[in-house]
């Protein structure tokens, strides 16, 4: 059966690219949509026939978003990088190395057959970021790349984020654009001072590269807005107020509360989505940062960002799932189902949703017909969800108790 999941993968990779059959970073790609197009199997009218069919954990708590590669399920913890089977769950590799931060910052893969990993070490202080075998975990190399956590791949470029300070100073931290085959286009510069040692995850599109929350000040001095950056160029430094040596956005536009959740592309690069801790969700012009549209206590906070797919923005609320127009910012449907931890998951016309409760549940993404939803499917976990994924017909959940589990069709 694992011989044939893998043959599956390979044939799938090879016609459709890596996005299209697999979930190869946090987000599902780059621009964190949460969504996986290419999925069949998964249906409304299948999803109620989901069963365990495993149930694994790593070394340390919090196991944080999994993604897929041609080998396996790949996931981090406070205490490493894992590879995990298919099949069975068993473990294929383990990469014993302190991750601050697993439940937002990857891994990812790349080309199928690799994972690229970044985290930090405290002795010595230092930031690394490498390439896995993906089957087996050796190290194949970091290939040039500025080490930080893992924040996106798209084609050549890698994004990385990392944070450095003095003793008892504030952490500076850098945003790193990598390019794998042009490494003389690669460039990085200053972001944010944080007391915290980092910034909420950025978001990599095809031209821009995309922060929301704390950085840079805008011309009002408010702090938490959502910015752009160019992949291609450096950012020119930024005048005072500003810290000397500081990247000046292309835009920057103001928003309210004081935490957003990281940008969601849309594929077109056209429009990017972010909600905040007052529970605004707002939709921006790509290439000016205009506000299109703003749709305020669609919850009392989020704290991740929404999903995207078939013109839904899928909201993940303290109050439980609200579903958008994301054209508009209209309400379409509601689930109030609790506070929901973590970016839901659409795929095969079903959108998953995983809470503080520990429930994971499964709606018709298209709705119910009615302004209140109830779920196709739920199952209880235990502890609060931290992130999932969706694969060929199966779903795999990471739990704050440090597990990793697979339910499945067959």
């Amino acid at each position: 059966m694992r011989r044939n999941r893998v043959h599956v993968a390979a044939i799938c990779l090879v016609a459709v690219g890596l996005a299209g059959c697999f979930w190869p970073a946090p987000g599902a790609g780059p621009g964190r949509t949460g969504h996986n197009v290419f999925e069949t199997e998964m249906t409304p009218a299948s999803v109620a026939g989901l069963h365990l069919l495993w149930s694994v954990h790593g070394d340390g708590a919090m196991m944080g978003k999994p993604v897929t590669s041609v080998r396996g399920i790949h996931a981090s913890d406070y205490r490493g990088f894992y590879g995990f089977s298919f099949e069975t769950g068993a473990r294929l590799w383990t990469t014993q190395m302190p991750t601050d931060f697993p439940a937002e910052t990857g891994p990812v893969v790349a080309d199928g057959d690799r994972v690229v990993i970044g985290y930090h070490t405290t002795f010595p202080n230092q930031w690394i970021t490498t390439f896995k075998d993906a089957a087996t975990g050796a190290d194949v190399g970091s290939g040039g790349v500025a080490p930080g956590m893992v924040d996106g791949l798209e084609g050549d470029v890698l994004l990385t984020r990392s944070a450095g300070s003095g003793p008892g100073m504030p952490a500076v931290v850098q945003m790193n654009v990598s390019n794998l085959t042009s490494p003389a286009a690669s460039w990085s510069a200053a972001i944010d001072v944080s007391s915290q040692g980092a910034t909420r995850a950025l978001t990599l599109g095809r031209t821009r590269i995309y922060q929301a929350g704390r950085g840079v000040a805008t011309p009002t001095g408010s702090t938490n807005a959502v910015r752009s950056y160019a992949v291609a160029t450096p950012p020119a430094p930024c005048p005072p107020p500003a810290p000397a040596g500081f990247g000046c956005p292309l835009w920057a536009t103001d928003i309210a509360g004081t935490t957003a959740s990281p940008p969601v592309v849309d594929p077109s690069e056209s429009v990017i989505y972010t909600g905040t801790d007052t529970g605004a969700v707002y939709a921006l012009d790509a290439a000016t940062g205009a506000i299109l549209w703003t749709t305020r206590g669609v919850g009392r906070a989020t704290g991740d960002s929404p999903a995207l797919a078939d013109g839904s923005l899928f909201v993940p609320t303290t109050d439980g799932l609200f579903v958008l127009d994301a054209a508009t910012g209209a309400v379409r449907w509601t689930a109030p189902v609790g506070s929901v931890s973590t970016q839901p998951a659409v795929a095969g016309g079903v959108v998953f949703t995983g809470g503080l409760d520990g429930r994971v549940m499964a709606f018709d993404a298209a709705g119910c017909g009615a302004d209140t939803c109830s779920a196709l499917w739920s199952v209880a976990t235990g502890f609060f969800i931290s992130g999932s994924a969706v694969s060929q017909g199966r779903i795999y959940v990471a739990t704050s108790d440090g597990r990793l589990e697979a339910y499945g069709l067959h």
